[in-house]
């Protein structure tokens, strides 16, 4: 059951906030120049954000169909490892429709997402640059 914050969360929680901007910018810039990196590269997509959106970039997304290979060392990772409609533990929840969901079998085998934190330095940037372009 929920309860009332501990005085250590509460502290951190205040630290944190107080970066919370600026760490948005940095993720902001860093998806800005990945999907400069994607819009060279061939056969991948960078997700398009709603026109007036103000996304926070938590992680870049792309899509590249399946012979997109993830690359844990750069911090590119798969996003799902099957469409959410096949986790056994969300079956009682879920209301069966019946439907294959195409759509979502094809995201779950085409989706990668690529690291855009704070720590990312322009080196990291490059090497995920390169890697755009060794797809």
């Amino acid at each position: 059951p929920p309860n009332a914050m501990s005085v250590s969360a509460a502290a951190m929680l205040r630290s944190t906030l107080k970066l919370a901007d600026r760490h948005t910018a940095i993720r902001r810039q860093n998806a800005t120049v990945l999907r400069d990196a994607a819009a060279r590269a061939r056969g991948v997509s960078a997700i398009v954000s709603l026109p007036e959106s103000d996304p926070g970039y938590l992680r870049f997304p792309i899509v590249g169909g399946a012979r997109v290979a993830a690359a844990p060392a750069l911090g590119i990772v798969r996003g799902y490892p099957r469409p959410l409609s096949e986790e056994p533990e969300l079956h009682p929840i879920l209301r069966r429709s019946g439907d294959p969901l195409p759509g979502a079998r094809e995201l779950a085998t085409s989706l990668v997402t690529l690291p855009t934190h704070h720590l990312v330095s322009q080196r990291d940037l490059r090497a995920l640059a390169a890697w755009f372009q060794q797809i």
